[in-house]
């Protein structure tokens, strides 16, 4: 009966896979234990390069770009004890890429110079939190003076700490901000309530929740406010998910296996979560427009699972279904950034157990979106266990009937955007949903298996 069940689901979801493409990853070596990878142009030729930092060998690996998605051997250099975040910003005014990294056990943070040559000067290193633990860091202009600042996350002391820069490449005394949990991991800076000053956003993956601080311009932040995530919520990105011209958000939660996207208005206040499942062990989310098709899409790197899932956005708030592609071994972190210059999104992951950094090249035909052009209705998992989630493009209320083979009907109910379906109650086997709206009946086939 399985093998049977396995075949329908396979035909009913065969068009998934065609929607977004990537070639096999190709692997290159770096550090001894990448935590984090971050893409910039070190040496002005125009062409993405790699910056990796290496929490076991204490430095960070520079790995230069050909721009045909390849990449030159690692260049190391020494950092502080366990780096684990790294960025490139401009920190002197001299309109070249520098970088910053967090370095977990040694409590600050090390500055790298750039020469613009792709070469970098000995890192000075800033004092943040000498028992706080600083997992990440992010770089804006807090203050409006036109210098770029730092920001930490101290996982010990459940605080941040920014640093106002000097525009020489210096930084001042670090001044702490609570973030309201327990735990906080990575910080991500955006505008959320459309003022022009840079807020900051924080996972506390110790009290499952997301701190928001709005930036009041003077380098200076408001209290956080929480807003429940998944369980154990490690790393953030920003995008607008929904086309309203906010910046919204989304967490990876390690613990629960999904996603959490949270809308924001234009306030800079924050929705209820919404809850996408992807592999086991998501550690990062990132975002880009995968498919060219003008829309938002996630992807969240899988530690566990040593794969990443992509989300199709669906352009109010909801994603399509996850289509996972390998990497390798134990994806901390994920990035996207055009690599061979065709102008598609590829991704780039740090693997910590393997110490290389995978390349995921997009072969995705731009622009002919299969979602957009064949469907505006998904079902998933499928088959099914326990329970089955609904998501719709549409704006407006579906009605879903859930009916046995022999036309019985089981569930009668109204939804909109995204649902969960509970299907505890339902025996093995295959049923017929039809979804309808005033414009168009779909049906589909759901497969419960346990």
């Amino acid at each position: 009966m399985k093998k049977i069940l396995a075949l329908v689901f396979l035909v009913c979801t065969k068009h998934l896979s065609a929607q977004i493409c990537f070639d096999p990853a190709v692997n290159y070596p770096a550090g001894t234990g990448p935590f984090s990878v971050f893409s910039a142009d070190f040496n002005g030729d125009s062409i993405a390069d790699l910056a990796v930092a290496n929490y076991n060998s204490h430095n960070i690996s520079i790995l230069t770009g050909t721009g045909t998605g390849t990449f030159g051997a690692p260049v190391n250099y020494a950092a502080g004890i366990n780096p684990i975040s790294v960025i490139s910003a401009d920190f002197n005014g001299d309109s070249i890429a520098d970088l910053a990294v967090a370095n977990y056990n040694s409590g600050d943070v090390s500055v790298f110079l750039g020469t613009g040559t792709g070469t970098f000067g000995t890192a000075v290193s800033y004092m943040v939190a000498a028992t706080g633990k600083p997992q990440s860091v992010t770089s804006a202009d807090f203050n409006g003076d036109g210098k770029a600042d730092l920001a930490t996350t101290n996982y010990i002391t459940n605080n941040i700490s920014v640093l106002m820069g000097t525009g020489t490449g210096s930084f001042g005394s670090p001044v702490n901000f609570s973030t309201g949990g327990i735990y906080p991991y990575s910080i991500i800076n955006a505008d959320f309530n459309g003022d022009t000053i840079p807020d900051l956003a924080v996972p506390n993956a110790g009290s499952n929740d997301i701190a928001v601080l709005l930036g009041i311009g003077t380098g200076s932040f408001g209290t956080a406010v929480n807003y429940g995530a998944g369980t154990n919520p490690y790393l953030l990105c920003s995008a607008d998910f929904n086309n309203d011209g906010n910046a919204d958000l989304a967490s990876a939660n390690a613990n629960s296996n999904n996603v959490s996207v949270l809308l924001g208005n234009s306030s800079g206040i924050f929705g209820t979560a919404a809850n996408f499942p992807v592999g086991i062990g998501p550690l990062s989310v990132a975002s880009a427009d995968f498919n060219g098709d003008g829309k938002a899409d996630l992807v969240s790197g899988n530690q566990m699972t040593s794969n990443v899932s992509v989300l199709v956005g669906m352009g109010n708030g909801s994603f399509a279904p996850t289509i996972n592609f390998p990497v390798g071994g134990n994806a901390f972190c994920v990035i996207s950034d055009d690599f061979n210059g065709d102008g598609k999104a590829d991704l780039a992951t740090a693997n910590i157990n393997t110490n290389n950094v995978s390349i995921l090249l997009n072969c995705t035909a731009v622009g002919m979106s299969e979602f957009d052009i064949e469907e505006t209705i998904f079902v998933y998992p499928n088959p099914a266990n326990k329970e089955f989630f609904i998501s719709t493009t549409s704006v407006e209320k579906q009605i879903v009937e859930l009916s046995d083979l022999n036309g019985k009907l089981i569930m009668s109910k109204n939804i909109n955007g995204t649902t969960a379906i509970d299907a505890t109650r339902l025996s093995d086997g295959v049923y017929n949903l039809v979804i309808q709206n005033k414009d168009q009946i779909t049906n589909k086939k759901l497969v419960i298996i346990r």
